[in-house]
């Protein structure tokens, strides 16, 4: 019993041996920075999540000359339970979308990993292992807030954008469905490129 357990155990590190071996190391480098990313991520979100928290017990309990103990039977403990959903929703998110990124990379095309890397080359080091859209497979994925849209882009119609805050585009598709995500004025016009390249009748806003 213990030697097919030693067996088994083996048989799946050279599995995986292999496997990492036939990832360029360009990939690994990339899959490193998105775990990296996630990680930094993570950090930043349970130090804001401690902060907030900190903040609101600190001003509950000496503005309102309450007891840390009264907390639990005070409506104000509704409000740290929201915040903590909020802060997990988040964590969690961040985690899944890594972990799909991380799967994508694994089963791109060197051709579509190429793309990748030159369209992330236009944006600052914090968001080149976190971009909002890939091409796998000739299958297109959004990242968008909430889930991980998968969509066919030889299917799309129309592409439209509309200017957002902090330096990005929020960019409106339909394939038929109508779907919206954000992305960099300068990631746009990749995205309008790989749209064209798949479906030249369709109607593409230029990015001006």
């Amino acid at each position: 019993m213990i030697y097919f357990c030693h067996v088994n155990l083996f048989l799946t590190f050279l599995t995986f041996h292999f496997y990492f071996k036939m990832l360029s190391s360009n990939k690994l480098n990339y899959i490193e920075g998105v775990q990296k990313h996630a990680k930094r991520v993570a950090t930043t979100t349970i130090v804001l999540s401690v902060i907030v928290l900190t903040i609101l017990i600190v001003i509950h309990t000496i503005i309102n000359h309450r007891k840390l103990a009264d907390i639990i039977y005070n409506p104000f403990f509704l409000v740290i339970v929201l915040i903590l959903s909020f802060f997990f929703f988040i964590l969690y998110r961040g985690k899944q979308r890594a972990l799909k990124l991380q799967k994508l990379i694994e089963q791109m095309s060197e051709e579509e990993f190429l793309f990748l890397l030159q369209m992330q080359s236009s944006l600052s080091f914090h968001y080149k292992h976190a971009p909002t859209f890939v091409l796998c497979c000739e299958q297109l994925y959004l990242f968008t807030p909430f889930k991980i849209k998968n969509i066919d882009p030889k299917k799309v119609e129309k592409v439209g954008y509309h200017y957002a805050r902090g330096g990005s585009l929020l960019v409106e598709i339909q394939s038929p469905e109508t779907t919206k995500f954000e992305v960099y004025n300068s990631v746009y016009p990749y995205f309008a490129s790989l749209i064209g390249w798949y479906n030249p009748n369709a109607d593409i806003e230029k990015y001006e």
